[in-house]
């Protein structure tokens, strides 16, 4: 049986700072490569990254807002936000 291969594709994710230090991002580069399958979205790549859903307030590709339901592309800029907190 021949086993079927799923493309895969890198995306450059930058969270915020809230969200790289509880990934434990604060050392090495803000923004980093992280490979997800062809044909994700946002919430595989979450997932891909250890960011529970309900943790993020925003996400911008490639500086704007992604339509609902957006595909990822090869290449693509992620910044995520974290709800703001704070007295």
């Amino acid at each position: 049986m021949e086993e079927t291969v799923q493309a895969a594709i890198e995306v450059h994710v930058r969270p915020g700072y809230a969200l790289r230090e509880k990934l434990g991002w604060l050392d090495g580069p803000a923004t980093r490569a992280v490979r997800v399958r062809a044909g994700a979205g946002l919430e595989s790549l979450y997932e891909a990254i250890g960011v529970q859903p309900e943790w993020v307030a925003f996400a911008t590709v490639n500086n704007a807002y992604p339509p609902e339901g957006y595909t990822l592309q090869d290449g693509d800029q992620v910044r995520v936000m974290s709800h703001a907190v704070g007295g």
